[in-house]
Order: structure tokens, then sequence, then C-alpha cells
């Protein structure tokens, strides 16, 4: 959470976190998650695992982050209802 904050601190208007580097993630699903955050507010990556493997914002919105990332076991269907109950609207990458 401290690392989205400080990013948009700092003035970004888009970060999103890597959390890993699954087989078959490319350099065009990372350009891919940056450009669904030109019209949407999040963005994620789910993992085959349940996990996410990357979770991306154009705006700070720590509701999202304190109901689902900061979990015991923080999951992509966690972060996916969080996201729902904060009415944004969401892009989701392919699953690895």
């Amino acid at each position: 959470m401290k690392a989205f904050e400080a990013a948009f601190e700092e003035g970004f208007r888009k970060v999103i976190l890597l959390t890993t580097a699954p087989k078959g993630l490319t350099q065009d699903h990372l350009q891919e998650a940056f450009l669904s955050l030109r019209i949407l507010e999040v963005c994620m990556g789910p993992g085959k695992d349940g996990n996410l493997y990357l979770a991306g914002m154009n705006t700070f919105n720590p509701e999202i982050l304190i109901n689902s990332i900061l979990d015991e076991k923080p999951t992509w269907k966690a972060f996916q209802r969080a996201v729902g109950a904060q009415k944004a609207a969401m892009y989701k990458l392919p699953v690895f």
C-alpha cells in the first residue's frame, strides 16, 4: 500500500505493482495494463494459483488495498470484490 501511496504522491498518474513475473508475461501485457488505466480506474493480473501477479490504479484508492491485498491470504477474487465494492471499473489481464 505504501508503494502505491508514495508513487501517487510523487506525481505518477498510473501505478502498477508487479508482485511476481509469471511465465508467459510479456512486455505487451504490461503495456496493455498501463493502457487500460487510461480509461479504467483499476487493472489486475490474476494468477492460476489464485494470487495477484499485478495490481494497478490510476488514482490512489486505499479502500481497495485494505479490503483485498492486506488480507492474510490476498487473492485476485478478494481484489475483484474490493474493486466492485468501490464501484470502480477494472480491466483483467490474462490468467498466468
